[in-house]
């Protein structure tokens, strides 16, 4: 459906960004592993932070095969936004457990 184009990278993103959120807060003692409430707890370093939670919608329609509609077609340029934005956070996240 979509071609692809970005599809899989933001189903990606979201497993990827989600185990940084967990690993972080785990790093500074919290043991948390619900994946939104982990989202929630590591909100702080990303401005744009909305978007990067709507990431689990993409995982839940292509890995979990649910029937949902999607915040934003994965083939808009407005995907490399949200990219960047969870690389950013990422790498924020890396920073603070150093």
């Amino acid at each position: 459906m979509f071609g692809g184009k970005y599809l899989t990278p933001l189903v990606n993103a979201f497993t990827e960004i989600k185990n940084a959120c967990i690993f972080y807060l785990a790093h500074n003692g919290v043991y948390e592993f619900n994946k939104m409430k982990c989202f929630d707890a590591c909100a702080q370093f990303v401005d744009e932070f909305s978007r990067i939670k709507e990431l689990k919608r993409f995982y839940d329609y292509s890995v979990r095969g649910m029937s949902l509609e999607l915040p934003f077609n994965p083939n808009d340029e407005d995907c490399k936004g949200v990219l960047e934005d969870v690389h950013v956070m990422a790498r924020r996240l890396r920073d603070a457990c150093k």
